[in-house]
């Protein structure tokens, strides 16, 4: 039997050729199913054309409709769509909303088919007012139930809420509103707090709580009389300290407003002024 050697340079050469063939014709493959792909994405059937928006009150579907078409325009390297379906910035239109919309409490993305987004948003409640971090303060500014200071509020607001003085926190970068005044915590402590010790005297609701850099608290009554205490001590002593005043001499005496002021930051010492004295 007869047998030829080819060289070594010559196998080398037709397994680069073979190699190169299987490179190109995967390539080529590749190059038809990232087409096919692309084609797919931009099909009219995959793209969002509709968007639902349920919950808005304050803020209209139109403004939450123009916001979401605008983060869904364009494509991702030129080439991705973002109104797919598939790929939309779910991420980013939440988080976009509430940045663009501080009475959004929130906002919830989700692909109703294949050409629908469903939007539900929920909208905070007002429960106060915010009016500066001073009691000289003009303007003020709704807050919810957490003390989230998000919108500015209308001038026939009038006495409807309680106005809140003290520091606010901005919660997004590069905007006053929304901002958090207090902590979540202590401020539904205080407002609690307040709440309870109005219902003490309904003939004289509160109408202001200055808080301080130091914590403390000033409540001021309608006909001027003042509570003073700190945000740090338990409400529920503070308000067993408060209805226990009530019923000590001279308290028993005299109205709430024939005093100027009541302070109890000093434990079970309790300092008062009448007026006029």
């Amino acid at each position: 039997m007869a047998r030829v050697s080819f060289p070594m340079s010559q196998v080398r050469a037709r397994r680069r050729g073979r190699r190169a063939r299987i490179a190109l014709v995967l390539g080529a493959l590749l190059l038809v199913l990232c087409g096919g792909a692309i084609w797919f994405l931009h099909a009219p059937f995959v793209r969002v054309t509709a968007i639902d928006i349920s919950g808005a009150e304050s803020v209209t579907t139109a403004q939450v409709r123009e916001a979401i078409r605008d983060a869904i325009s364009g494509a991702y390297l030129y080439a991705i769509p973002k109104d797919s379906i598939f790929f939309y910035p779910k991420r980013a239109i939440e988080q976009n909303l509430l940045k663009l919309f501080p009475a959004l409490k929130s906002a919830i993305v989700h692909a109703e088919n294949f050409d629908t987004l469903a939007v539900v948003v929920a909208e905070r409640a007002p429960q106060a007012l915010w009016c500066g971090a001073g009691a000289s303060s003009t303007g003020c500014a709704l807050m919810d139930e957490g003390g989230v200071v998000y919108a500015p509020a209308a001038d026939f607001s009038g006495d409807a809420y309680v106005r809140y003085f003290g520091t606010a926190t901005p919660l997004l970068a590069g905007g006053s509103l929304p901002a958090q005044y207090l902590t979540e915590k202590n401020y539904r402590a205080l407002f609690a707090l307040v709440a309870a010790i109005g219902k003490t005297q309904p003939e004289d609701p509160v109408r202001q709580v200055v808080v301080d850099e130091g914590g403390d608290a000033r409540v001021y009554f309608q006909q001027d009389f003042l509570l003073i205490f700190s945000i740090d001590d338990n409400s529920a002593d503070v308000y067993e300290r408060f209805t226990l005043a009530l019923t000590a001499e001279p308290f028993t005496t005299h109205a709430l407003p024939d005093f100027e002021y009541l302070d109890l930051r000093f434990g079970d010492k309790l300092y008062y002024k009448l007026k006029g004295q």
